[in-house]
């Protein structure tokens, strides 16, 4: 532990630095080995006297910390170093319990004079506070750890690293990215912190600790030509970690900036996404967010007590006397832990700041809620919980402190989401998904006060098209919203299992009425999904094997034929004749359409190309109805062509008929491919227009042959 007349050596020194370089930095040594680790013997003699003045001061228990807390960073744009920061503080922070109730006092005086009046301000403040005690504190046991020591997972201090090498890092990396065509704003920062630690409490435990956290950000900026579009990549290129200067070297960020430099003016020539439902590929970059924002902080249980509801919000993962053990979040095969042992982590540590040595605990154990991060305070609290699962309450060792100038509370650990049993990589993701998205680094995000719904966006977001990234994306973002199935079971002795098969199906019609929705479990949705199961299966085989028919239906202008719409119809060998009402949907549903509609085009258009040989039917068009999952196919065009091309049918006499809620996501890609098939003489009418949002602006950027006004639209004009 630095003691105080060290500190006011290296503070004194690092003032110098900055006043006087780059001459004494280019003098300053290279990184040296890590000192020997241990409590200093001053710094116990300044612990034990705040802790026995507590006790003489009426406190039943007490803690005490004295720490030096160190942040240093340097900042650059482009070829200039635009800042340097080094604050160092080192002080004393006492907390007591009396009477049930706490009280806390910090001071920079360390000296036995002033840690004990410190203690003795600390153990007024628990008394007064006891006017406003609605229960009394009670701690979980935990053992005395009384000559501990624990130094994080680093080999090189970057507290031991020249300012000047840290600043010659980031320029050349800024240069490589600049570099890069296109990109014409580059800044970076080094971020590091440093913490030397000392604790005692009254149960005996005496803990020193040392630990470092490393963090690079680069911002790349790129411009189109013209300047009149940008894109950035950026800041989080690199995760911060609980590690030192190693870290940031084997980020290798002069090499990656290329990378990143790049990926920005890829993103200047990217599409906008199209709004819809995808199956989404989260990068580690980015999951941890939706994790750390949806599931770890609605599991910390001051929040889920209402302590934090006027600061940080309250959590929908509560009460827990409702939750614990039967709350649903996710399949059998999601397990969620807390900890905070991972080498190299932000909230790795030997002891919290309760003394406490911290476990590794399921949050989410198999899908359903397991259990609270929890602090010595707290634990007891849920003893009813432990008590079931035979257990004793024990903190899991959340408590912290951001520095000695502020009372520990609960604070989030490593929160984890466990592997599966399948080794699958990024790339393997990738080739299973047909039709998705996936997302790169965290972006912006906002998420309401119970942690029920959010919105997250990502640095970069790539489309995927059978197996293969197509290319980058922009303005995208992802939802998450609740979606609960309840069921009643009260009086009635019903397995575990069966009720929660029955809250999933509830669950899964609260997605069919729109998401974001709570339905109650009825028998009749067994029925219900059990006839739409048999439904998809027989509707697979019958694309497969199919066995459908197309009819043509007669479209007229006076008493003349001019044409026919093509219908698709199903004939099922045991079914009979499947109502259109029924199968259509489904299909849309399942992507089924998309085969579907191939066969009902190519069969089309084999039906013009044999009517043109027939001087009665040569004349005739033929409307084809197009789905609108299969006219955003980003192949689809070439998909119409080289069917026509393949039959022979006259491109003239191709109607294709589009629904109005094809307009509602990328106008400008559909009436772009709507341009490419007119110009090879493709038609095309819009059908049941006034059922949806349609703007006649749009109408008139589209190349339409016929518009189909709904009945509704026009009803009651007249009336």
């Amino acid at each position: 532990m630095t003691t105080r007349r060290d500190f006011l050596k290296t503070g004194s020194a690092t003032l110098g630095a900055l006043a006087v370089a780059p001459g004494l930095l280019r003098a300053m040594s290279a990184p040296a080995p890590l000192p020997a680790f241990y409590t200093d013997p001053a710094t116990r003699e300044l612990m034990m006297e705040a802790l026995d003045a507590a006790k003489r001061a009426g406190a039943s228990w007490a803690d005490v910390r004295i720490s030096r807390n160190r942040n240093n960073a340097v900042s650059t744009r482009e070829q200039q170093v635009t800042d340097v920061v080094d604050m160092d503080t080192m002080g004393c922070g006492v907390r007591v319990l009396v009477d049930g109730c706490w009280g806390f006092c910090a001071t920079q005086e360390l000296t036995k004079p002033g840690v004990g009046g410190a203690a003795q301000e600390a153990v007024a403040i628990a008394k007064a506070n006891r006017i406003a005690r609605d229960r009394r504190v009670t701690l979980a046991p935990a053992p005395a750890h009384p000559n501990a020591t624990w130094r994080s997972d680093y080999t090189i201090d970057p507290f031991t690293v020249p300012i000047e090498t840290k600043a010659d890092l980031l320029l050349k990396a800024n240069a490589a990215a600049l570099a890069v065509p296109n990109v014409r704003f580059v800044s970076s920062q080094l971020l590091f912190v440093k913490e030397e630690r000392n604790y005692a409490n009254s149960d005996g435990s005496v803990i020193t600790q040392d630990y470092v956290r490393s963090w690079v950000t680069m911002t790349c900026t790129a411009l189109s030509p013209d300047r009149t579009q940008s894109a950035v990549r950026g800041p989080e290129v690199v995760q911060p970690a609980g590690r030192g200067w190693e870290y940031v070297l084997e980020a290798d960020i002069v090499r990656n900036a290329q990378k990143w430099g790049e990926e920005a003016a890829e993103k200047l020539s990217a599409r906008s996404v199209d709004v819809g439902r995808y199956d989404l590929i989260l990068h580690p970059s980015q999951l941890f967010l939706a994790i750390h924002e949806t599931l770890a902080h609605p599991t910390e249980l001051d929040r889920a007590l209402g302590y934090e509801a006027n600061y940080a919000g309250t959590s929908f993962i509560a009460p827990p006397e409702k939750v614990l053990g039967s709350l649903k979040l996710g399949p059998p095969i999601m397990n969620l832990i807390g900890n905070r042992s991972e080498k190299g982590a932000l909230a790795t540590i030997g002891y919290d700041d309760d003394g406490v040595q911290p476990d590794d605990f399921h949050i989410i154990r198999n899908g359903i809620f397991n259990d609270y991060q929890t602090t010595r305070e707290q634990a007891p609290l849920l003893d009813w919980w432990y008590a079931k699962n035979g257990q004793k309450p024990r903190s899991h060792g959340c408590s912290y402190a951001q520095s000695w100038a502020d009372v520990q509370f609960q604070r989030m650990p490593n929160v984890s989401l466990q592997s599966g049993e399948k080794d699958l990589s990024w790339n393997d993701l990738i080739a299973a998904t047909d039709r998705g998205v996936a997302m790169v680094g965290r972006s912006s995000y906002s998420i309401d006060q119970q942690r029920y719904n959010g919105q997250f966006g990502g640095q970069l977001t790539y489309e995927i098209k059978g197996g293969k990234i197509v290319g980058q994306l922009k303005d995208a973002a992802y939802r998450s919203t609740p979606s609960i199935g309840v069921t009643l079971f009260s009086g009635l002795q019903v397995e575990i299992d069966i009720l929660l098969k029955q809250a999933d199906l509830a669950m899964y019609k609260s997605k069919d009425a729109g998401r974001n929705a709570l339905r109650f479990f009825d028998p009749d949705m067994e029925t219900v999904v059990m006839k739409r199961a048999a439904l998809e299966n027989d509707l697979r085989e019958a694309v497969q094997k199919q066995q459908f028919q197309l009819h043509y239906q007669a479209q007229l202008e006076g008493c003349q034929v001019t044409g026919c719409e093509a219908l698709a119809r199903w004939h099922h060998p045991q079914r009979g004749r499947v109502p259109p009402a029924e199968f259509i949907p489904l299909a849309e549903e399942t992507r089924l359409i998309l085969p579907l509609g191939l066969w009902v085009l190519e069969t089309a258009c084999a039906q013009l190309a044999e009517w043109a040989g027939q001087p009665r039917m040569a004349d005739l068009t033929l409307a084809v109805n197009v789905s609108a999952h299969q006219f955003r196919q980003a192949d689809f065009v070439d998909q119409v062509l080289s069917t026509l091309k393949k039959t022979g049918a006259n491109p003239h006499r191709l109607k294709l008929e589009l629904t109005e809620s094809l307009l509602v996501e990328n106008v400008q890609d559909i009436i772009e491919k709507m341009f490419a098939l007119k110009a090879k003489g493709v038609g095309f009418s819009l059908d049941d227009f006034g059922t949806g949002y349609s703007s006649l602006s749009y109408l008139k950027r589209m190349p339409l042959d016929h518009l189909k006004i709904d009945q509704s639209f026009v009803r009651d004009v007249l009336s």
